[in-house]
This record gives C-alpha cells, sequence and structure tokens, in this order.
C-alpha cells in the first residue's frame, strides 16, 4: 500500500519455533508412512500404495469376483449384491470385492477365519440396513462367492457372457466347494 492511504502494510512476523517443527515433523510422518507402506507392501490409508491400480494384467483375460446372496426362503435363490449399492453403502462395491479378494487370498492358504468373519459381517450389516428400511433386498442367509472369466474381444460383444463362472467359496457350507480348489 502507499504511505499516501495513511494505512501502515502488515508486519512480517516470523513463524514461530513450536509451529516450524510441527510443519517438520509432519511432513516427516506423511513420507516415512509412505515409505514404510512401500516397503512393506501394506496398505494403511492415507499411505497405501493403491493396490487396485498396481497390477498390469498382461494378457487378453480378465477376471472378477461377484458376491450372491442366498435368500433365506424354502427354496433358496440367490441375489447379485452388486446390483444394488444399497445393500452395502457407503462402501463401494469394488471396496467390497477388494476386502473378500484379500480374505480369499487368506482363506486359499490355509486361514479362514477372516474369510468367514467377513461373510458373517457383510450378511449382518445387510440385515440391519434391510430392517431399518435402507435397502428393499429379501433376507439372506448366506454368501457365495464366485469368480467370472472372459477371455477380452476387442469389441467388448462377450461382456455381459463370461467365459467360465467358478463358485469359490460358499459360507453355508463348512468346506471349501470343490471348483474353489481348481480356482486357487
Amino acid at each position: 500500500m502507499k504511505a499516501s492511504d495513511g494505512l501502515d502494510a502488515p508486519a512480517v512476523v516470523a513463524m514461530g519455533t513450536r509451529r516450524m517443527w510441527f510443519v517438520y515433523a509432519l511432513a516427516a510422518v506423511l513420507v516415512l508412512g509412505h515409505l514404510v507402506n512401500a516397503a512393506s507392501e501394506r496398505e494403511h490409508w492415507p499411505f497405501g500404495p493403491y493396490l487396485m491400480f498396481s497390477q498390469l494384467n498382461p494378457g487378453n483375460a480378465t477376471s472378477l469376483l461377484r458376491m450372491k446372496g442366498v435368500t433365506d426362503e424354502l427354496v433358496p435363490q440367490e441375489i447379485l449384491l452388486s446390483k444394488d449399492p444399497a445393500y452395502f453403502a457407503p462402501m463401494p462395491v469394488y471396496h467390497i470385492r477388494l476386502c473378500f479378494d484379500r480374505a480369499l487370498a487368506l482363506w486359499s492358504t490355509g486361514k479362514p477365519q477372516p474369510l468367514r468373519t467377513l461373510c458373517r459381517e457383510y450378511l449382518d450389516r445387510y440385515e440391519a440396513r434391510r430392517v431399518a428400511g435402507l435397502h428393499n433386498g429379501p433376507p439372506l442367509r448366506g454368501l457365495r462367492l464366485y469368480r467370472y472369466e472372459w477371455t477380452l474381444e476387442p469389441t467388448a460383444a462377450n461382456a455381459a457372457t463370461p467365459d467360465h463362472v467358478t463358485l469359490i467359496y460358499d459360507s453355508l457350507q463348512s468346506q471349501p466347494t470343490e471348483d474353489a480348489h481348481a480356482a486357487r
């Protein structure tokens, strides 16, 4: 500002020592957090390596995990749980698939408890949301996890029809399915 305005320019005050050390500590935590996660290949928000984008599919095939709920009826039916995001809002379907993919990886190495726990928690949350009127899905008594596999076509003509569908896990059975052993 001009001196003729009668206003003085505000005085410049140096940042205090405590504030400066706080900024340095915050920057160190962020940098070290990213380095630890990069070295351990684990994901702890917000430092994660963002695994969903870290794998390249070199071939012309892809697969997708799909979850189906088993209704609690005399003749049980399956419903595709990704068709209505309200079933497990506010969690995006992709995040839920990643959680189940990780639990399936542990299950295939002989550690079934994380997958059983995840299925139970999913069903409990689904039912709590249903009872609260947050979605119109039917009551469920179990989950089935399927692996859908496609050979990619340039025109995506086969997008709606996978080449193979394999039952990977059925929460209503205490033992793995026959097809699951072949899919590991």
